[in-house]
């Protein structure tokens, strides 16, 4: 069953920036004194969590201390936003260590994207806090993100969300596929993550929401049997809407581009 719809305040000016890793480590310590940099110099504080940079092999250390930093920073009182590390792997294994109680009674923005979407879904399903899908932290200072990116992320914290999507400067190409007008809330995420939601109890629920999805490397057959296998749920029956983001390396997926799959 989902909570209620609760929406978090908006970054304040000079406000602070809590950061944990729920799923893969830093790989570079440079890389997230450059992200502390850029919050720093929009004027804003970061405060990272206790085991932020602990590595266990493929995950940021134990799923209970990750869990725990997650909750720790919405009951943290100087937190003003919790954005997470980076996707990768392993935010599913810290649902179970989570805290609903406590992020319920402590509305604040929630911020990562990619393998963080299995906590996108339980926090909606179970805390009903509206969350925002976009850069983790060590995207802020990455090279390779754009300004518009940047931009788009403080706008979008600090007016809550709401307003007119604007168009990306560096890649125009935006299509509808079928036109019409619906106001609903959005749920969605990286495809393969949603899946892993099914026969969970933080399944995922998009009765009455806009879906939408991206995904990595996902070739085209499994792009195909997951959009059957929601169809055949039940889970595209109540859906008002869809919004396909970027498929990032996806026209061949695991297949070389000579195969007969590829059509």
């Amino acid at each position: 069953m989902q909570a209620a719809t609760v929406f978090a305040r908006p970054l304040p000016d000079g406000g602070t920036i809590g950061v944990a890793a729920p799923a893969s480590p830093y790989e570079s310590r440079s890389d997230v004194l450059r992200s502390v940099e850029w919050w720093e110099s929009q004027g804003y504080r970061v405060k990272l969590a206790e085991h932020v940079l602990a590595q266990d092999d493929f995950v940021a250390g134990s799923a209970a201390d990750r869990g725990g930093d997650l909750t720790g920073l919405f009951a943290d009182p100087e937190v003003d936003v919790v954005q997470c590390l980076q996707g990768g792997y392993g935010s599913a294994q810290v649902i179970p260590h989570l805290d609903f109680d406590t992020i319920a009674a402590n509305p604040k923005p929630f911020v990562g994207f990619s393998d963080i979407t299995a906590l996108h879904v339980a926090v909606r399903q179970r805390a009903g806090l509206a969350t925002f899908y976009g850069n983790g932290f060590l995207g802020v200072g990455a090279t390779e993100t754009t300004d518009f990116s940047r931009e788009r992320l403080l706008a979008v914290l600090k007016g809550g969300g709401a307003g007119e999507v604007p168009s990306n400067p560096d890649d125009s190409f935006l299509r509808t596929l079928r036109g019409g007008s619906v106001t609903a809330p959005l749920a969605g995420g990286c495809l393969w993550l949603l899946m892993q939601t099914f026969g969970s109890p933080w399944e995922l629920d998009l009765d009455g929401a806009i879906l939408f999805f991206e995904d990595y490397y996902l070739p085209p057959y499994y792009l195909d049997g997951i959009l059957t296998q929601l169809a055949h749920a039940g889970k595209l029956a109540g859906v008002r809407g869809v919004v396909v983001g970027e498929m990032e390396k996806c026209d061949w997926g695991d297949l070389r581009q000579v195969s007969d799959w590829a059509r």
